[in-house]
């Protein structure tokens, strides 16, 4: 028996092992030379209708979160400092939510946003794939640069070191 319970441990750390690697390796997007940005609509939490076309000749952090996502509320408060620091350097976050209003204006409450929260429920989340997000996790983050293209894809937290490493070298002008 002893040796069977060991087979079932060294079977079950080599599919950690080969998950790890396996969502390492699908999980983060590199930095990459894109596809265009899709035209996307969505409403704000205040109903008034938000055209993609409105944030042109920007560097864009668009990170799709829902309130029930632990990792989601844990990486907005870095944002909402990236874009005080970094928003008049022409990069904009903008936060599109996969779920109804009310719970985002409830979450909006509890912290000041500084960028716009788009609601973009399911059609959100169809959103997300075109840029990347295949299997439909969350948070899910990608950058643009300005002129448009999918530079960088990101399921899972996406911290401070992270975005700066994407974004600085596109805020320079050197996309």
């Amino acid at each position: 028996m002893k040796w069977s319970h060991q087979l079932i441990i060294a079977v079950v750390a080599m599919l950690a092992i080969a998950a790890g690697f396996f969502s390492y390796r699908t999980f983060t997007a590199g930095p990459r030379d894109g596809p265009d940005l899709p035209h996307f609509s969505f409403p704000d939490v205040a109903g008034v209708q938000r055209d993609r076309s409105e944030w042109d000749g920007k560097t864009l952090v668009i990170n799709f979160w829902a309130t029930w996502c632990p990792p989601c509320r844990e990486e907005i408060p870095e944002f909402i400092k990236l874009q005080e620091e970094m928003g008049g350097l022409g990069l904009q976050f903008i936060g599109i939510a996969i779920e109804d209003t009310e719970p985002v204006e409830a979450f909006m409450a509890e912290m000041t946003f500084n960028y716009p929260v788009l609601i973009g429920e399911d059609d959100g989340m169809s959103l997300s794939a075109q840029l990347g997000n295949t299997i439909g996790i969350l948070p899910f983050t990608a950058v643009i640069d300005r002129s448009g293209k999918v530079v960088h894809a990101h399921s899972g937290p996406f911290n401070r070191e992270q975005v700066m490493a994407i974004v600085k070298p596109l805020l320079a002008g050197d996309s």
